[in-house]
């Protein structure tokens, strides 16, 4: 953390070889670039190709108990040849380091990049990441090269340069297929956004100060926090599964659609623009609040025992 005075060939590289390695945070180094990432990548992709080499080659010795005995031959005649080199006088430690670099090093599950000022494409492919943080990265504009089919976290919360489509590019191209939390609390970058997913359970687009359009269309979701997106003018909420409060409170928006079957509580406090609604389908909700707004309470009339509570007095 905070490794902003050496560069990553002369440091960090020595670790990330780790047989081990589960987490790797890098945060503040302000010198880490887009190929310094994708050698972290590369390593770990290597290692974990050496270990299935390996695999395939210990399968066909079963198979093939000649070939096995030829093959403990020649190993048994490279030992005894590095021994011999050894005590010759040269350095052995090249082959330990390569003996360790064919093991196993499938155990690589959390990539955490912050405040990385340099990064604007990382490419990070992996079958064993399931999660990744990018937070805090400025420059990062491109995810394209971000291909994780077993990530279920993604946080790109303070990433204020990709724009418009952009995640939802991320979605659709099955890059993250089986994603289940995703954070972009303060991206400034985008206009719209369309989240379509049958996989998210938690979505924050909090602080998102551009942010003017939102389309949300989650089937799964269970947890939404959109508060603070100062420039919002339409929110469009087809949620099937919530059950968790939506707090709504104090947003800019002037049309809203919503379709949540199973919430019981809305917030639209102080939501004073609001002039367009529609509750497409909220047959659970038992209890609104639309104190300071002009809304009408006639328009949450959805169920016999719906509350609806304006300037601070709660009507059955």
């Amino acid at each position: 953390s905070g490794v902003i005075f050496c560069t990553y060939r002369h440091f960090i590289s020595s670790f990330v070889q780790s047989e081990n390695l589960e987490t790797l945070r890098l945060s503040g180094c302000r010198s880490l670039t887009d190929e310094d990432v994708k050698d972290i990548m590369d390593r770990r992709t290597r290692s974990s190709g050496s270990s299935t080499h390996q695999h395939q080659q210990h399968k066909r010795q079963n198979n093939n108990p000649m070939e096995g005995h030829h093959t403990r031959n020649r190993t048994r005649r490279s030992a005894s040849s590095r021994t011999n080199d050894h005590s010759s006088g040269s350095d052995g430690s090249n082959n330990n380091h390569h003996h360790h670099h064919g093991t196993s090093r499938k155990t690589f599950k959390c990539f955490k990049l912050e405040s990385c000022s340099k990064l604007m494409q990382p490419t990070i492919q992996s079958t064993t990441l399931n999660t990744l943080h990018l937070k805090h990265c400025p420059l990062i504009h491109n995810l394209s090269r971000i291909q994780c089919e077993n990530l279920t976290e993604l946080d790109l919360s303070y990433c204020s340069s990709f724009g418009n489509g952009t995640v939802e590019r991320l979605l659709s191209d099955g890059q993250c297929k089986n994603l289940k939390r995703l954070t972009l609390k303060g991206c400034a970058g985008f206009q719209e956004i369309d989240i379509r997913s049958d996989q998210l359970k938690y979505l924050d687009l909090s602080m998102c100060m551009a942010l003017q359009r939102c389309t949300v269309i989650c089937e799964n979701l269970s947890w939404i926090e959109v508060g603070m997106c100062i420039k919002l003018d339409t929110l469009h909420l087809r949620l099937d599964k919530i059950q968790a409060p939506l707090d709504l409170s104090m947003l800019t928006m002037k049309q809203l659609y919503l379709h949540a079957p199973c919430t019981k509580r809305l917030n639209l406090s102080g939501c004073c623009h609001l002039g367009t609604m529609e509750l497409l389908h909220c047959p659970k909700l038992a209890e609104v609040d639309i104190c300071g707004t002009d809304l009408s309470e006639k328009m949450f009339k959805v169920g016999e025992k719906t509350r609806i509570k304006s300037g601070g007095v709660s009507h059955d």
